[in-house]
């Protein structure tokens, strides 16, 4: 059975702007802004190594 990862708090300053702006689309998508945070910084983390593995 595979074990689920632990969640670990990660905490950073952002604009207001930019915090706002992940709330509404949290909002519209109907997740949380923890969880969409966590798929963006995962798909933007996979295009980073990606962009590595071609160099």
């Amino acid at each position: 059975m595979p074990q689920e990862e632990k969640t670990v708090v990660l905490q950073t300053d952002v604009r207001e702007s930019l915090r706002t702006r992940l709330k509404l689309q949290a909002v519209r998508l109907g997740t949380t802004m923890s969880l969409l945070t966590e798929e963006i910084l995962d798909e933007g983390l996979k295009k980073l190594e990606q962009q590595e593995v071609r160099k």
